[in-house]
């Protein structure tokens, strides 16, 4: 197996709030990633690793073997698992995807038909991110590195948001790994610059019901208003999703408490402008 592989099975919906039911927070569906039109909307970044990974990231035609669709009409986002390389050499051969569009608010939902399992030098991310990066924002939805065996979903604001995260188990389940979401905040041993205000997806009985790692991968969802930033998440054959969740129509009011959740009960308000999707895969 790939060590760090993903692929989409319907990609990724975006959903905006219908003004007409907008206090019942549902949702009309404004846009759809799938297998034919994912590589028409979504660039290849090619310029040396922000993260300073062992990374070389490349574009078509080199990177056709690792950004396709598949038989199966999935999108495969991996890296180059044959070779070995040198630690002298530009790193591993790899694809970083970006979106074109931009959104400032609203429901995203991702397919996922499989997702990595840990493994030195792997980085999966599905994440989003503000203009002039990282000074204006990031949502990091879906991150893990090397043999870590959970997924942290992680908020990054600029220096002087004044944006701390409340421990309540009544608002979300997860596990709150750091509460300043300052990426700027230097206060160790618990935080560091760079590290955001991260919560563990699921801890233990919990995290069979956690997609991270699942070779037959999961769904992820975000919703992101002028209030709160929620992200929940499932398995396919999870007896907990939403069955509204492939609708033209979803209404995440009804979906129960999300993994994690930042609002303005919880903090104190920081916003995060219009945001770019990304899907980053370092090796």
């Amino acid at each position: 197996m790939p060590p760090s592989m993903m692929r989409l099975a319907s990609a990724a919906a975006i959903l905006a709030l219908s003004s007409s039911v907008q206090a019942a927070s549902k949702y009309i569906l404004e846009k759809t990633y799938d297998y034919n039109n994912f590589f028409y909307n979504f660039g290849y970044a090619h310029s040396p690793d922000p993260s300073h990974g062992f990374v070389d990231y490349i574009h078509p035609p080199d990177s056709n073997k690792f950004a396709y669709v598949t038989q199966n009409l999935t999108i495969r986002l991996g890296v180059d698992s044959e070779n070995k390389y040198s630690t002298t050499s530009g790193g591993r051969k790899s694809v970083r995807m970006e979106s074109g569009d931009t959104f400032t608010h609203g429901l995203f939902v991702a397919n996922f038909s499989h997702l990595p399992a840990p493994a030195c030098g792997a980085w999966p991310a599905f994440w989003m991110y503000g203009p002039d990066w990282p000074n204006n924002g990031e949502i990091d939805i879906y991150e893990s590195w090397n043999n870590a065996t959970y997924n942290q979903v992680t908020i990054h604001t600029s220096g002087g948001s004044k944006c701390t995260l409340a421990d309540d188990p009544s608002k979300f389940t997860g596990k709150v790994l750091s509460y300043n979401c300052d990426n700027t905040i230097d206060n160790p041993p618990t935080q560091y610059p760079g590290t955001g205000c991260s919560i563990e997806e699921a801890t233990g009985s919990a995290a069979a019901t956690s997609p991270f790692a699942n070779p037959n991968g999961g769904i992820y969802a975000v919703e992101w208003t002028e209030d709160h930033i929620k992200v929940w998440s499932w398995t396919h054959d999870s007896s907990g999703l939403p069955t509204d969740i492939g609708s033209g129509n979803p209404d995440p009011s009804r979906w129960g408490l999300p993994r994690s959740a930042l609002s303005s009960t919880l903090t104190s308000a920081a916003t995060v402008p219009a945001t770019t999707l990304a899907r980053a895969l370092p090796p």
